[in-house]
């Protein structure tokens, strides 16, 4: 099946200004230990290096030296840079705006929630929403930057403002500072950001594994600013350059929002597909990993294609169902342009249809089922189905008003879609096909799932709401959309019952074995969807989770920087560091990491 799937600038250099909070006995009331709510707090140190932890995330700035902390009678000033960034969460995103003509406004606001905080240099008044709250320190310039009080625009915006051991803690919940663990956890972060190192150019990219090896990809730009595409097989430590043919073009995608977990566009089995100049025509070829040649398969740029390296547009990738091999092309730029789906037959590609943006693509005996999303504009109606066994054009099958495997989020100020990256798009059971769907007139987004019998097309709607879902070998399971808890029911969507009486974050699945974490608990937890038997398996907060033939990984990309290990029901960490890239291989993590060229292989 085919599926698609720091540092923040701000103009604005500014400081503001912390107060160092004094903790009283009741400060543990309701209180939660750091690791529990990692995910969704930020760490800065007042020794800044150029580094903080930001929802769980490394953020770096090499700027770093200009966001110096003070501490100046007991207060701790700080960058409103950094304060912007840390108070941001995956919804929320924090803009700075400064007017040259009126230097002492300062305004920060948030377009997805509607919040705007109004400070004035000076001032022991600002405006939060329109509403004048007093400040017990106003706004200064101190060395020619503005400073502004952190724990008061923190409370402005829902925040509560800890410090421990040298750290600022920015949360949405009060933190038990007293917690052994919190201690530990600040204390592990508080090392890793003074330690961490600088990153560094050319660094090889990790592609796949292959027979005992595995190969890397370098690009670059040469003297006459000409792309660059070298591939490397490595095997005993030794990297060995694969001959490409003429001009060739190998890129990767990301595969989720975690670890920056990445995969090769065109990998097809033990074969790469991929873009090549030669001349004035663009090519297609397939690297064969048994024999680390190059064959020819047919010409994009003929005029039964007219794709080309040299154009506006991007090699999407390439599919296999059986025999069947599919060739996704982009045309044009993101806005403007579409793709286009071929079939390879005798050497050459057979338009099958055109679409915005694929989102997935299966086919069952000689149908081919896909979907699109039309960022552009209404998306509903987006499900469409050949019989390649027919003289018949393509038929789009969709539920009039429905949109099919796609992600929609409504907020009070904005619609965005997306396509889910841990799940099936289309999986198929026997001879039925299950999508999520919603309709597009719904004012919530909530989605079902929906039966597809391909013998005749016939759809029916199942009775469960969901967020995401998964088939395993005796039902659905599905994460709930109102609470987030895990459920299962049988294939016509009855039966539902509880599999995990908790809020899901993170999950993956392979085959009928569930890895998964939860919202405001840090670990990872595992459960064997069948026997509906399960397991704490590490107490850790987990950035990634990736699942193969060799076994169970997770990476942890703060606090315990490094990739771990499931083994006897306990976690083992077997490589130290910021995972960069990896690609989950049958063979282990395939991967780099920050300050190092060098692509290694964790088993």
């Amino acid at each position: 099946m085919l599926k698609k799937h720091g540092e923040l600038v701000l103009i604005l250099l500014l400081v503001l200004m912390v107060s160092i909070p004094a903790f009283g006995a009741d400060q543990n009331q309701q209180r939660v230990s750091l690791d529990n709510v990692f995910m969704e707090s930020a760490l800065l140190p007042f020794d800044f290096n150029g580094y903080v932890f930001v929802n769980g995330d490394l953020v770096t700035y090499n700027d770093g030296v200009g966001f110096k902390n003070y501490n100046i009678n007991g207060r701790v000033l700080a960058s409103i840079r950094l304060v912007a960034n840390i108070l941001q969460d995956k919804d929320t995103y924090w803009d700075v705006a400064w007017d040259g003509k009126k230097p002492e406004l300062v305004t920060l606001s948030s377009y997805a929630t509607g919040d705007k905080v109004v400070i004035t240099v000076g001032s022991k008044i600002m405006q939060v929403n329109g509403k004048n709250v007093s400040l017990d320190v106003p706004a200064k310039v101190i060395e020619n930057r503005t400073v502004l009080p952190l724990r008061a625009i923190g409370e402005a915006v829902n925040r509560e403002i800890g410090w421990l051991n040298d750290v600022v803690i920015i949360s949405k919940v009060p933190i038990d500072l007293s917690s052994s663990k919190t201690k530990d956890v600040v204390e592990k972060a508080k090392n890793l950001l003074s330690t961490c190192p600088q990153d560094v150019d050319n660094k090889l990219m990790p592609i796949a594994t292959y027979n005992g090896g595995f190969y890397t990809l370098k690009t670059y730009f040469d003297a006459q600013d000409k792309y660059v595409t070298e591939l490397y097989f490595n095997k005993d430590d030794k990297p060995n350059k694969v001959d490409l043919p003429g001009n060739p073009r190998i890129d990767i995608s990301n595969v989720d929002n975690g670890i920056n977990e990445v995969t090769p566009k065109g990998k097809v089995g033990n074969s790469i597909y991929y873009p090549t100049t030669i001349g004035s025509e663009t090519k297609l070829y397939r690297l064969d990993f048994d024999t680390n040649k190059s064959v020819e398969i047919c010409s994009l740029s003929d005029d039964n294609v007219g794709w080309s390296l040299n154009n506006e547009g991007w090699f999407v990738g390439v599919s296999s169902f059986g025999q069947d091999i599919y060739v996704v092309l982009h045309f044009n730029d993101m806005t403007m342009g579409g793709e286009a789906i071929y079939r390879l037959v005798n050497n050459s590609l057979v338009k099958i249809g055109d679409i915005k943006w694929l989102s997935s693509m299966i086919q069952v005996g000689t149908k081919l089922y896909y979907t699109d999303l039309e960022f552009m504009r209404m998306t509903e109606n987006n499900l469409y189905n050949i019989d390649l066994a027919k003289d018949a054009p393509i038929t789009n099958i969709a539920l009039g008003g429905y949109t099919y495997d796609i992600i929609r989020k409504i907020s009070e100020t904005s619609i965005s879609h997306g396509v889910s990256v841990d799940m099936e798009g289309l999986p198929v059971k026997g001879n039925f096909i299950y999508a999520m769907l919603y309709e597009e007139k719904a004012e919530k987004d909530n989605r079902n799932v929906v039966k597809i019998d391909t013998t005749d097309n016939k759809q029916t709607i199942l009775p469960i709401e969901i967020s995401k879902f998964w088939l395993v070998t005796d039902g659905i399971v599905y994460q709930e959309y109102t609470s987030g808890k895990l459920m299962k029911s049988d294939f016509d969507g009855n039966n539902a019952r509880v599999l995990v009486d908790k809020s899901i974050d993170k999950i993956k699945f392979y085959s009928s074995q569930v890895y998964y974490t939860v919202i405001g608990e840090a670990g990872l937890f595992h459960l064997n969807a069948v026997t509906e038997i399960g397991e704490k398996l590490s107490d850790i907060v987990v950035n990634d989770i990736l699942i193969n033939k060799s076994g169970s990984y997770f990476i942890n990309g703060s606090y315990e920087a490094g990739i771990f290990k499931i083994s006897g029901g306990k976690a083992t960490k077997i490589v130290d560091g910021f995972i960069y890239n990896c690609v989950n291989t049958d063979a282990g993590i395939l991967y780099n990491k920050r300050g190092a060229t060098e692509v290694y292989l964790a088993k």
